[in-house]
């Protein structure tokens, strides 16, 4: 992996969505399901967004429906922000360089499912030093870098990094319907199903 692309990641707030009742949203996830979940024990890998709707979007994404994503998955969520200087001087593999091309890398690692190969490239680059990773998120379309993906010690990393910044998903509903055209609808009761055959 020498000569691979580095970047030292945004220099923007990061934001995670959660549920709305986690005091620390900051989660290093290492079940395996996820994109860059690594390989070895102990290891996990944190999910962020570049910007509010980037974080929403990546928990969303697999809810939208024809344009449509359910109230209640924006009421029962926040967004949480993260100050880009806490995640330190880490050595970030950066996917969205084009030089990266020349080691094989494509979008696909980006919306590929199910998610094997991306694994494999992100312990590969755990391996090679890289503390972390840039890419561009399967849910947002736009042409921003919109990911990072951080390496660390698996579930709640300690030392324990603080929230700064919060919103609610509801409010961004707004934003979400302009930026990508989704919006919301209220969760159906069970008036509005059809009867039986």
């Amino acid at each position: 992996m020498a000569g691979f692309p580095t970047s030292r990641g945004p220099r923007r707030k990061l934001w995670r969505a959660g549920k709305n009742e986690f005091a620390d949203p900051w989660w290093w996830c290492a079940n395996g399901d996820c994109r860059f979940d690594l390989d070895m024990s102990g290891q996990g890998t944190l999910y962020l967004g570049v910007g509010q709707l980037a974080g929403l979007m990546e928990v969303l994404g697999p809810e939208i429906t024809d344009g449509e994503v359910s109230e209640e998955d924006l009421r029962t969520r926040s967004v949480f922000g993260l100050d880009p200087k806490l995640t330190g001087s880490r050595r970030i593999a950066n996917l969205v360089d084009r030089r990266a091309a020349g080691f094989g890398v494509t979008n696909e690692l980006s919306n590929m499912t199910p998610y094997a190969i991306p694994q494999q490239w992100a312990s590969a680059l755990y391996r090679a030093g890289f503390r972390g990773i840039q890419y561009r998120t399967r849910f947002d379309p736009g042409p921003a870098t919109s990911g990072l993906a951080l390496f660390g010690p698996a579930g709640s990393n300690p030392p324990r990094w603080g929230v700064s910044g919060r919103r609610s998903a509801w409010s961004l509903r707004t934003l979400l319907l302009e930026k990508f055209g989704v919006q919301t609808i209220p969760r159906p009761s069970i008036r509005d199903l059809p009867p039986a055959a």
